[in-house]
């Protein structure tokens, strides 16, 4: 009886430390998590305002979390034919093939693919390892009525990705709502309210209702390149930029981070022009009062972290978290090997 007691007593007393081993690895485990995140935010600093007529800047900077010596952007990849761009005659779904050895490439919501039987914008970030075969990325289109070649682009693929997406109600129609009626809607407001501002029609002969070519008239292109050679060397000298707030006409409008300043870099360009494009499309003859100060920048980043958190496996090695507030829509890419860092922040306020 005695051996029974002690024996029961030892079994007892070896439950509750492992019990509390548990608990203090699930603590500890907790812990870690927490602050790595919280710290990324804390380590960021801003610089800024950068102003050119209606647009400011607030550029965000951090040190990297990842290298991205390998990752190749979806235009470079164009450029440098180590990516194919499928046509598969379904609107809302593309295929995409990394052919290079050993590149990655990304993709970022919002990116417009010229070519195939219609222009397409594409619905998610994703990463394309090398030699991937064909990976399926949804799509909409951003063209009504083409479903044929158009002159001497091929039918089969899509040539180029020179814009991503600028408009707050574009971009919630493709990453939010994910309708096709209200993307066509939202390129028919882009049109007219750049042309109401140009005082002259963007919409093209050969394909009236294409985004993609509304976005290379002249009168746009012309007054898109006055903001960018203003704004376009405000990273010249700063290494640790790995992101970029936006406000027009005073407003915060947008903003995107990396995990990297590489691929910023790479990014630069077409998030510059974009955002040049919405200004003009946004410009109004009323004076800004004034401009959000850093305080109100670091703000508006912070309390996107509090929206609604829902998250979507993008595809097998990248999932997206969506944090949804009164005030914006936050979008987070993560590559599944380490899902403490976040490749892609996008915020759209509302």
């Amino acid at each position: 009886m005695k051996f029974r007691k002690i024996l029961k007593t030892l079994l007892v007393v070896g439950l509750v430390v492992c019990l509390a081993l548990i608990g203090r690895q699930t603590l500890s485990i907790a812990q870690q998590s927490r602050p790595s995140e919280s710290a990324i935010y804390n380590r960021q600093t801003f610089s800024g305002p950068y102003t050119h007529q209606n647009l400011t800047l607030y550029l965000v900077h951090s040190d990297d979390q990842i290298k991205a010596e390998n990752i190749l952007s979806l235009q470079e990849a164009l450029d440098q034919q180590k990516v194919r761009v499928h046509e598969t005659s379904n609107v809302n779904q593309l295929a995409v093939e990394n052919i290079s050895k050993n590149e990655v490439i990304y993709i970022q919501a919002g990116e417009i693919v010229r070519g195939g039987k219609q222009d397409r914008v594409l619905e998610i970030d994703l990463l394309v390892k090398p030699k991937s075969g064909k990976v399926p990325i949804g799509s909409f289109c951003v063209e009504q009525g083409r479903w044929r070649r158009r002159g001497n682009e091929s039918p089969s693929y899509f040539s180029s990705s020179n814009n991503i997406v600028s408009s707050k109600g574009l971009k919630l129609a493709v990453t939010k709502s994910r309708k096709q009626h209200e993307v066509w809607s939202q390129v028919a407001d882009t049109q007219r309210r750049l042309s109401k501002n140009l005082r002259s029609p963007v919409t093209s002969r050969t394909s009236e209702t294409s985004l993609e070519l509304s976005l290379e008239n002249r009168k746009l292109q012309k007054s898109v390149d006055n903001y960018t050679s203003k704004l376009s060397s405000v990273i010249n000298d700063k290494d640790n930029t790995v992101g970029m707030v936006s406000v027009i006409n005073g407003k915060i409008y947008c903003a995107d981070t990396y995990a990297s300043s590489k691929l910023f870099r790479k990014l630069w360009p077409k998030l510059l022009k974009a955002n040049a494009i919405e200004a003009i499309a946004s410009k109004h003859n009323s004076k800004i009062e004034k401009l959000p100060t850093i305080n109100d920048v670091q703000k508006f980043l912070s309390a996107a972290q509090q929206g609604k958190a829902t998250t979507k496996k993008v595809s097998a090695s990248i999932k997206m978290i969506t944090r949804d507030s009164n005030e914006c829509v936050m979008y987070e890419t993560f590559d599944k090997k380490d899902s403490t860092i976040s490749l892609h922040r996008n915020y759209v306020k509302k």
